[in-house]
């Protein structure tokens, strides 16, 4: 039993011989491609790298690019996270340290010993914060001793020349439950305080007499 405005026999699509041509040409195009720009191997670590980070107040965004025979570079690694609720909290240069550490260690196998220097990218300023001597926290101070593993330029580019990481560190799906994050937050929760009650059995004159007797003892033992 067919379903109400349904046909049993879809209709065929049919293209024109200039829109046939276009297809085939973007086909051919995306397969011919140089093999060794498509994947990456461990045997790969001769190759020139280029990295490309960005981070924005939720997610971070990578990408690894290669130089293929041709001269060019091309992206051959992408990478999309969302920033946990502690990492929200990071000042905006820290963020973008953030992503470059973490891209670092992504792909620590090709960038770790490679034979040439490789370029990071990065459209931030605030990054100039961690070019001066600066007091570290623990934090900041375990990223200096990871960057020093590394054999690189870091490079500051305009964001116009970053829409690939920029896209990737702004995913919607990403950005979840960060409309109300920190807000509306207790502290310190009622319950979390209890009041402790001491009762003291005694005349009122005795208790004068014991609080001034202890105060002469600790007089004495300060002298």
């Amino acid at each position: 039993m067919q379903r109400p405005g349904r046909t049993s026999n879809p209709p065929v699509l049919t293209l024109s011989t200039p829109s046939l041509r276009v297809t085939v040409q973007l086909r051919t195009a995306l397969v011919s491609i140089p093999y060794q720009c498509k994947e990456l191997s461990v045997s790969d670590i001769d190759t020139e790298f280029w990295l490309e980070t960005d981070a924005s107040d939720y997610a971070m965004g990578t990408i690894l690019s290669i130089k293929c025979p041709d001269g060019d570079y091309r992206p051959v690694v992408f990478s999309s996270h969302a920033l946990s609720a502690q990492e929200h909290n990071y000042q905006v240069a820290d963020k973008e340290m953030l992503a470059i550490i973490r891209a670092l260690e992504m792909w620590r196998h090709y960038l770790e010993g490679a034979r040439h220097k490789f370029e990071i990218w990065s459209d931030h300023k605030n990054l100039n914060y961690f070019m001066s001597s600066q007091d570290l926290n623990r934090r900041q101070a375990r990223w200096a001793l990871y960057l020093s593993r590394f054999d690189f330029t870091l490079i500051h580019k305009p964001g116009t020349s970053m829409t690939k990481a920029d896209a990737l560190s702004r995913r919607v799906d990403h950005a979840k439950g960060i409309e109300s994050d920190n807000s509306g937050i207790t502290l310190i929760k009622p319950e979390w305080i209890r009041a402790q009650h001491i009762v003291v059995e005694a005349e009122e004159g005795q208790i004068l007499d014991r609080i001034r007797s202890q105060s002469s003892d600790l007089d004495l033992r300060g002298n």
